[in-house]
């Protein structure tokens, strides 16, 4: 049925049967719409974050490694580092929390590849969100030529993260022909997980494996010093 016809319909059987409009205008009064919170639109609460994060200056300390010309690796690595500081010492923890569970990796999934993309404007660095070359999309893909870096993120509330870290990434690396893996794991409050992971690597060196690097993010709630 097109637009006009559908106009006609409504017009024919709904407005001008007063019994049948009444009985939708009650039903429409009877109808109760949860306000809209901002804070569940990921859209919306990784724009705003990363708006703030451009504001605090966070990576002005980019201007240090314009003038060399990092590897895909140094490079993935200092992005973590300077979006690390700013969770960890920078209230950024706050923000994260603040994105509703559900949508709560996938927010920060995308604010790191915006945090990314401005970092790779600055250090003539090649980043791919979700690069699809094989059995899924990797998170993030740092390149400069054929020297690749991949990176897959898990945050500790998602049960899949010990296959993240064990397959997911292997499996990544593999299809980009690639080595040089980096296993992005945020804390959000399951120590026994957090426990696990760590044990998990470390018994992978101390045994002669070559595991993809552990990078852990503290994105718990942090006690002011004041209070402490």
């Amino acid at each position: 049925m097109c637009s006009a016809d559908k106009k006609d319909y409504l017009k024919e059987h709904i407005v001008k049967n007063s019994e049948r409009c009444g009985r939708m205008i009650d039903n429409y009064r009877t109808q109760t719409i949860a306000p809209y919170q901002l804070d569940s639109n990921a859209d919306y609460l990784v724009a705003r974050t990363f708006k703030q994060i451009k504001k605090e200056g966070v990576f002005n300390v980019l201007a240090h490694s314009a003038n060399r010309e990092l590897s895909s690796w140094d490079a993935t690595l200092e992005l973590l580092w300077i979006f690390k500081d700013w969770v960890e010492n920078n209230r950024g923890w706050d923000e994260v929390l603040s994105a509703s569970t559900s949508k709560r990796e996938k927010s920060l999934q995308r604010l790191l590849h915006l945090s990314g993309k401005y970092y790779c404007r600055q250090n003539n660095i090649d980043m791919t969100f979700e690069a699809n070359e094989g059995p899924g999309s990797v998170d993030l893909k740092m390149s400069r030529g054929n020297d690749k870096t991949v990176v897959e993120i898990k945050l500790s509330s998602n049960a899949d993260y010990i296959h993240g870290y064990e397959e997911q990434i292997e499996q990544y690396a593999k299809s980009e022909g690639t080595t040089q893996r980096v296993f992005v794991y945020v804390k959000v409050g399951n120590p026994g997980r957090d426990k696990r992971i760590e044990e998990l690597h470390a018994s992978r060196l101390n045994n002669g494996e070559n595991p993809p690097e552990l990078f852990i993010i503290d994105s718990q709630e942090q006690t002011s010093a004041s209070k402490r």
